[in-house]
């Protein structure tokens, strides 16, 4: 259903914002029948977006990170990145809480964002919420309450997640210490080509 020309493809001129941040995302990745075009996409973004398109509010955040050439402002990517974490968009809540301060109050918002992206189970904002538990001066400081998150999110296989982990099994914080645990775990990540793992 994505193999559309570079004008976008059924629906997008009728103003379907589906159809709009799907072609987005198709001139983004240069998919097959897509042109590469960051400016195609940006209008595609910036149509679905005015729609309050979750996807596309999130993807005009991605297009100004990967090709600020596109003609999108870092007001504009950010003021949506926002608007599609308010919206719930679970990547877009784990990106934007990410760019919050270090102060108290920011950083309490930013473990209630990944938190509630946790619970959805996407294996990033686990890592990002087991780190936020571990280290935030706005979070518990607990590396206990770390370990289950950290646990989901290696079994998706998430780099970070499995190097944190293999980190407090062997220096066994939160959790027994485990050299053979450990060992493996920054195996797997550094399978992946983590660098830290690969050292480690």
């Amino acid at each position: 259903d994505c193999q559309q020309g570079a004008e976008g493809g059924p629906g997008t001129a009728a103003g379907d914002a589906d159809a709009q941040a799907l072609s987005c995302l198709g001139h983004m990745a240069g998919i097959s029948g897509f042109l590469p075009s960051p400016t195609a996409a940006r209008e595609q973004c910036d149509a679905a977006s005015a729609q309050n398109n979750a996807a596309a509010l999130y993807l005009s955040w991605q297009l100004r990170r990967t090709a600020p050439h596109a003609g999108l402002d870092e007001e504009t990517a950010f003021a949506r990145l926002r608007q599609a974490a308010d919206a719930g968009f679970t990547a877009a809540q784990i990106d934007y809480a990410a760019t919050l301060p270090a102060d108290r109050d920011s950083q309490a918002e930013a473990g209630r964002l990944w938190l509630a992206a946790a619970e959805r189970g996407d294996p990033r904002a686990q890592f990002f919420y087991a780190r936020w538990l571990r280290d935030s001066a706005a979070g518990p400081r607990d590396p206990v309450a770390a370990i289950p998150f950290l646990h989901r999110a290696a079994e998706a296989n998430q780099p970070e997640a499995l190097h944190m982990l293999a980190t407090l099994y062997r220096d066994g914080i939160g959790a027994p210490r485990n050299t053979a645990e450990a060992k493996a775990l920054y195996g797997r990540a550094a399978q992946q080509n983590h660098a830290p793992s690969m050292s480690n």
